[in-house]
């Protein structure tokens, strides 16, 4: 949880996904409610705010990596020039 490393007493930055270099996807928490934010040099924007009853937020393991998060970096590899 990045609370408290980036977090005030109101906010708390749940989760972040990094998409690139300068692009981000952010869960945050503000006063109860939790939004589901996009991310990049030219700034933010909101993509939807999320019922925190219908969240389940997972403590985990930084050491460990998840199967989705794997999973998901293999798809977003740029298939490689077989041609040299």
């Amino acid at each position: 949880m990045y609370g408290g490393r980036f977090g005030a007493n109101n906010i708390k930055i749940v989760e972040r996904l990094s998409l690139s270099n300068d692009k981000n996807l952010w869960l945050i928490e503000l006063a109860g409610k939790y939004y589901f934010l996009y991310v990049d040099k030219n700034g933010m924007a909101e993509i939807d705010c999320i019922d925190g009853a219908k969240l389940t937020l997972i403590e985990r393991d930084e050491s460990v990596k998840m199967p989705f998060m794997s999973l998901l970096k293999d798809k977003m590899k740029r298939p490689e020039d077989d041609s040299k």
